[in-house]
This record gives structure tokens, sequence and C-alpha cells, in this order.
């Protein structure tokens, strides 16, 4: 056998599983020789004892380089499905066959497949902030002439006027947070600290409605991080907490908390709490907030903006979002996100 054929082999999966089986075949046919050997030496004492050794260490040797086949071949395939689990995790970016030629074709089209998908979000990532970048100019135009009306007798055309720009505004930046989040939710996710995004967004918060004079309190560990992109996640959280401060009377509180995988809760996440002492929300409708296309505001006084651009996020990236009753009365936002790199 040449050395090209030897390699030609030992790349190929079903080769190795040949080879060992054969390796396997031939050490057990020598080890039944050295069996019979064995009993030969007994009825003939005549035979050297060396020649009995030397036909056991061929044999165990043949069964041991069968055995290492199969298990460096089991270990490329383990190899492959590994990749595929760090392109889920966000972890890595490209598959490597491991080479095994089987694999190859079917990781090629993968890695191909993965490049495709790359150009399609950046163009159709490009073509949304395009559009968004044109339209700012005619909805701040529009949203001036809604305020000279408002001053004026017309001033009821004017409110009208600024609803629907607000109302196109929300609908520009939900559509953008979900075409952001397709392209980085899932798989390329990046792993980003959560305390000092929180920390910042609070500052913003407490700048935004200075008024109010909220009392914040921050309950996150410096390690605890989360697998999302930095503005996804200011998106996100961003959202909750502008809506927290919009309703709270006295105080926001936010912590995080990592949740471990077991039979019952799986997989395993980063829980972030956002709890204010406002009036809450009814529990007949927190469902309805959560769902794409319904504004909140319109569904009940005291449950702000921007529930359900979160509850969507959160979703193609594997998380979720649930409302519940605060312990001081007011509403408790709970989003988890997968976690990020420990």
């Amino acid at each position: 056998m040449t050395l090209r054929a030897s390699g030609v082999i030992l790349r190929s999966l079903r080769g190795r599983i040949l080879l060992a089986a054969l390796l396997w075949s031939l050490g057990l046919f020598v080890m039944l020789n050295h069996v019979v050997y064995k009993v030969m030496v007994a009825l003939l004492p005549g035979l050297r004892q060396s020649q009995m050794i030397l036909f056991g260490l061929t044999g165990s040797s043949l069964m041991l380089a069968a055995l290492w086949l199969l298990a460096s071949a089991l270990r490329r395939v383990d190899a492959v499905r590994s990749g595929v689990a760090s392109l889920r995790s966000g972890e890595g970016k490209r598959l490597d066959a491991g080479g095994l030629a089987e694999l190859e074709p079917l990781v090629r089209d993968m890695n191909s497949l993965l490049d495709h998908r790359e150009r399609v979000v950046r163009r159709a990532l490009a073509t949304a902030g395009d559009l968004a970048h044109g339209l700012k100019t005619p909805l701040a135009i529009v949203a001036q002439e809604a305020e000279r009306l408002e001053a004026t007798s017309e001033s009821e055309c004017g409110v009208t006027l600024r609803e629907q720009v607000e109302r196109m505004r929300r609908q520009v930046d939900y559509h953008l947070a979900r075409a952001r989040a397709s392209a980085s939710g899932t798989p390329y996710g990046a792993h980003v600290e959560l305390r000092p995004v929180a920390e910042r967004l609070v500052r913003t918060m407490d700048r935004l409605h200075a008024g109010k004079g909220h009392a914040f309190a921050i309950d996150i560990p410096e390690s605890c991080t989360v697998r999302c992109e930095t503005e996804d996640l200011e998106e996100m959280l961003g959202n909750i907490l502008d809506n927290a401060c919009k309703w709270a009377r006295s105080a926001v509180t936010i912590s995080a908390s990592r949740i471990a995988a077991d039979a019952v809760r799986t997989p395993s996440g980063v829980t972030i709490t956002v709890e204010d002492d406002g009036p809450g929300i009814d529990p007949a409708i927190r469902d309805r907030v959560l769902q794409r296309g319904v504004r909140a505001d319109e569904a009940s006084p005291g449950s702000g903006l921007g529930l359900a651009i979160v509850a969507d996020l959160a979703d193609l990236y594997g998380g979720s979002v649930t409302l519940e009753a605060a312990p001081r009365g007011g509403l408790r936002v709970q989003l988890m996100l997968p976690p990020g790199a420990v």
C-alpha cells in the first residue's frame, strides 16, 4: 500500500472503520493462534517461550491499533458536533471537517450557507438603515409642523399629527431592532457584561426623569454576562427601565441572577429583574402588552411603552419576558437571556 493510498484511507471515516475492523480481525486471529500455541506448548514442551510471548504481543498490538483508529475517527466526528454547538452558542463562526473526507462536503456547504446568510443580513441591515435615515428628516419636519399647529387655533389637528409621527417613529425603531436582532441574536451573539450596561442606562434614566427624584438600586454581580449584542441589550433593558421610571412613584430596582440548567428548567440562563412601586398592570392584559404590534399605552394607562419590542428581541435570542406583580405593588419585569462566557 502506497503512502498516498494510506493517507486517503486515514482521511476517510469509512476507511478508518474498515481498517480498524481489519486490524481487530488480524489481532483476534493472532490471539486465537496464541491460545492454540499455548495449548501446543502444554502438549509439546519443546516450543520456545519467546515465540508464545511474541504471538501475544503481536495480537494485542493489532487490537490496540484498531481501537485507536476507531477512537480517533469518532473524536473527529465529535469535533464537528462541538463546532456546531459553538455556532449555536455564538462562540464560533465556521465549521471544521476535522480531516475526514466524508464530512468535508457537508462542512463546506454549511460554511458557504453561513457566508451567504451573513452577506444577506448585511445587505438587509444596510437597506433598513438607509430607509430609517431617509425617514428621519421628513418625520422631523412633520413633527415641527405639528408643534406649530398646536400653538395655533388648529391645536387638535396638531396633536393628532404629533401622535401619528410618534407612532411612525416607534414603528421604525421597532423594525430596526428586529432586523438587528435577527442578524446578531442567533448564532453570532456577543458576550457582554450586564452591570456596566445597567449602570450606564440608570444614569441616562436618572437624567431623563430627573424631576421625579426616583431612587435606583442595582444588584448585579460583577461577573454576570449574557449572550447578546450590546446594542440589543441596551434596547431591551432601556425600554424596561424607561417604562418603570414613567410609572414608579419613588423607586426602581434592577437585579440579576444566573439560573442553572436542570431537568425542569432548561437551558441555563440569566434572569434580569426590574421592579417599580407604581400602579402596575392589570393581570388580564399582561400578555397583550407583550404581543407584536400592540401598543401598551393603548392597552392600559399604566403599562408604558416598548415591552413588545423587548419580547420580540428576547425571543430572537432564545430568551423570554414575563410580567408579574412586584412586592411593592408595582410591576416586576423578568427578562431571561442566554448566559455569556463565565
